[in-house]
């Protein structure tokens, strides 16, 4: 069993049986270095309760000790005791949490005049149906700036394959 202590920045409730909390690790060259760790209730359901309530509590700001196993890409929790509450320390200052930076996960940008798929197969809307995403410029430049018609595609086959 490994440990490891810092103090808590960001914490992150997926689920019932997920969290994800980052710490800031103070190593011995001075060097803060982020770890992220992954408390598995399915593995140790009693951390559950332990986390959400009682002296016990997890907050951010707190510096605690973590025991547990360290997985492919971070460190899976399986006990942990705190060593420095942030209350008894913050003079009535509430900790700022510090999320982790965001990385963009969009592959591709949307401009403000692209037109959806359904607008450039179907058409404008009829009544009854939703939007999927906005379908691009409207009034009289919509029919200057469409990139495709239902004029300018081929004929499609009808129910039966015919023309």
């Amino acid at each position: 069993m490994v440990d490891l202590r810092g103090q808590i920045l960001h914490m992150r409730k997926v689920s019932k049986k997920l969290m994800f909390i980052d710490i800031e690790v103070t190593g011995e060259t001075n060097e803060n270095t982020r770890e992220s760790l992954i408390f598995k209730f399915w593995e140790v359901p009693e951390l559950y309760d332990l986390i959400n309530r009682g002296s016990d509590k997890l907050h951010v700001g707190d510096i605690v000790t973590f025991f547990g196993a360290w997985d492919d890409t971070a460190f899976s929790v399986s006990q942990y005791t705190i060593m420095v509450p942030w209350s008894s320390v913050s003079e009535g200052l509430a900790f700022t949490p510090v999320p982790p930076a965001t990385v963009s996960t969009t592959k591709r940008k949307v401009s403000a005049e692209a037109l959806c798929k359904f607008f450039c197969k179907h058409g404008p809307l009829r009544r009854g149906q939703l939007p999927v995403q906005a379908h691009g410029p409207l009034g009289s430049q919509a029919s200057a700036r469409r990139v495709c018609s239902r004029a300018e595609r081929p004929p499609t086959l009808g129910a039966r394959g015919k023309l």
